[in-house]
This record gives structure tokens, sequence and C-alpha cells, in this order.
């Protein structure tokens, strides 16, 4: 009698663990389910501006941007949402001089500083991990004289920006970037939308 005792009680045990190991996994599911949530719409938010592209018209685009465009959905399924995250702010530079192309997105491939993890070294972009207005600057030398373009935009999660040539004309010239004059591009999130 004693040894089924033992053993009830032992099964009792396992029992004990099993469903609290149950209640574990139930709540990873949820986590789960609430992740693949915030990516759905993160994926919407890549469709919907993907459309606005597309009615815009712009049948320019080179190949180079249509890759950026697969890369910004490849990452959206792989991003998670960032709930918290208010610091954002970013400054990249080229390695060295450029000298582009029309419709040539510039990759500013060494990073110097990225809070929120919202600049892509290897496309070159920007995409908002929150929502909020964003202070863009891109700095730029061309054949030794520099200049700075500005701006203040109101951008939604997932919503990017970059720094790209015109598409009809043709650049002349050089982009500096050595140890006397970085070009970089820059920015930082100043506030929530409005």
């Amino acid at each position: 009698m004693s040894d089924i005792s033992s053993r009830l009680s032992e099964l009792e045990n396992i029992v004990k663990s099993k469903s609290s190991r149950i209640i574990q996994l139930e709540e990873n599911v949820e986590t789960l389910r609430q992740n693949n949530t915030q990516l759905s719409e993160i994926i919407e938010g890549q469709k919907e501006q993907l459309k606005r592209l597309e009615q815009r018209g712009d049948q320019q685009r080179s190949d180079q941007q249509d890759n950026i465009v697969k890369e910004l959905m490849r990452e959206s399924r792989l991003l998670s949402a960032n709930p918290g995250v208010t610091t954002v702010a970013f400054h990249a530079r080229l390695s060295k001089n450029e000298t582009p192309a029309k419709h040539h997105t510039i990759i500013f491939d060494v990073i110097n500083t990225n809070s929120g993890k919202g600049y892509n070294k290897f496309s070159g972009v920007f995409t908002a991990p929150v929502d909020g207005v964003v202070f863009p600057e891109a700095v730029s030398g061309c054949d030794y004289t520099g200049s700075s373009t500005v701006s203040v935009v109101e951008l939604a999660q997932g919503d990017v920006t970059f720094v790209r040539t015109s598409p009809t004309y043709t650049p002349a010239g050089t982009i500096v970037s050595n140890g006397n004059m970085w070009t970089s591009f820059a920015g930082w999130r100043i506030g929530d939308r409005m």
C-alpha cells in the first residue's frame, strides 16, 4: 500500500510540473501571437507605402531600389515592434569618395550612432522604429565644397527615408568623403507625431 501511495505522490508531482510547463508554453504562444500581430501591422504599413510609391508613377526605380524595397519587406517580417523606444538617433558616413549615377541611393556604410536601430548600412535606408517627428540631415562634400540639407518630417513606424540622386539629372563630380571632409547622413527624433 505504501508503494502505491509513494507512486501516486510521484505522479502528482509530475502532473504539477507538467502543468507549470504548459502554463509557461501558453504564455510563450501568446507572446508569439502578439509579436506576429505587430509584424503583420508592420508588413501592412510597408505594403501601403509600396502602393503609394507605385501610385506616384515612380516607374524609373532602378534595380537597386527594387532590391531595397524587397530588403525592407524582409526586414519588416523579421523586426519586432520596439515598445518603449523613444530615443531614436543615427549618424552614418561614407567610407570613401563616390561618383554616383542618376537615381542612385547613397549608402552611408560607416555607422557612428544608431540608437533605436533604424539605420541600415547595407541599404542606406533609415526605417522609423517608432512614430515621431524626425530631423534628418545630409552633409556632403562635392569636389571639396560642402553643403548641408535638413528637413523636419513626421514618420510613422515603418516609414523610410534615404538620400538618392535625381532620377532625371546625371550628377556631375565626386562626393568627397575622407579625413578632410566626411559626407554623412544623420537624423534624430525630436518629438511625437502631431
